[in-house]
């Protein structure tokens, strides 16, 4: 059975507005090979796995590996930075797999993670109103938990169906707008929903006053690009893009697994978000 190899140059592209070369670490990988037992509280009939990092392997290498991209849907759509990057990472996979045929790779392109909808159940649970952008349905995601993307992804070593392609992937259930997600916290709180509608042109204001000031101070470029992303997130789907119409597709979106939405802001309700932290990530 190949290797399945985790780049870790994608994340630090991903995690950094910077655009210069030198800048970025260079790439490494994380090696996943089956391990002998499971360690306590594994999820049941999921693979279980050793990891190790090290360089990238050479071409040559007489072992089959297969090269694992974390990526997500919004590179369909690629207006920022970082999306830009994680394209770039991509072809690099396929051109490599192109000259070396041992060598295999899965692009995975998950939905919105259950912890980046979350940020707002301890201020809504304390009394205060759930914040969206314009109607609350200018986007919609189908959120996947960490859980069942790790299995997701674990799946992705033995079976050869996955190798060599891009893999959009989302959580169970339909795709959930803003809207949705805030009726359904209220509904869980037993409250009347009583929300704040922030127009999306108010996002659009500060990011021309940061453009105009990251001219004169570079120290503010990062502010800039942090305000596009957040900008990009509260008006785009993260959804497959149906070629024939441009638009979201929440059917052509693949689901996965068996966490839902709904059962994660239960458990945050009940015990908050410890270990699921936003930090600099945070909008609302």
């Amino acid at each position: 059975m190949a290797a399945l190899l985790i780049s870790s140059h994608l994340t630090a592209a991903s995690s950094s507005s910077t655009t210069s070369p030198t800048a970025r670490p260079a790439p490494s990988f994380v090696s996943f090979r089956a391990a002998n037992a499971a360690p306590k509280g594994a999820r049941r009939g999921c693979p279980v796995l050793a990891s190790s990092v090290e360089p990238p392997p050479a071409a040559s290498a007489a072992q089959p590996f297969r090269s694992l991209a974390p990526s997500e849907t919004t590179v369909l759509k690629p207006l920022l930075e970082f999306q830009r990057a994680k394209l770039r990472f991509e072809g690099e996979l396929a051109a490599e797999a192109s000259r070396d045929p041992s060598f295999t790779y899965s692009i995975v392109r998950p939905t919105a993670f259950f912890k980046s909808l979350g940020g707002q159940v301890e201020t809504v649970k304390n009394g205060q109103p759930y914040v969206m952008f314009g109607d609350g349905k200018l986007c919609a995601c189908k959120p996947i938990s960490e859980e069942d993307l790790a299995a997701f992804i674990a799946d992705c070593i033995s079976d050869e169906g996955k190798a060599n392609k891009i893999l959009p992937i989302g959580g169970p259930g339909k795709a959930l707008t803003p809207l949705e997600q805030g009726e359904m916290l209220f509904r869980l709180l037993g409250r009347e929903p009583r929300f704040i509608k922030v127009p999306i042109q108010v996002m659009d204001a500060a990011i021309w006053v940061l453009d105009a000031l990251a001219k004169v101070f570079p120290g503010v470029e990062d502010a800039a690009e942090f305000g596009k992303i957040g900008r990009y997130y509260a008006s785009e789907s993260m959804l497959v893009l149906d070629p024939d119409t441009g638009e979201y597709s929440d059917e052509m979106t693949p689901s996965y697994g068996s966490d839902t939405l709904e059962q994660f802001f239960e458990r945050v309700i009940r015990e908050g978000m410890a270990g699921q932290e936003l930090g600099e990530q945070t909008i609302f």
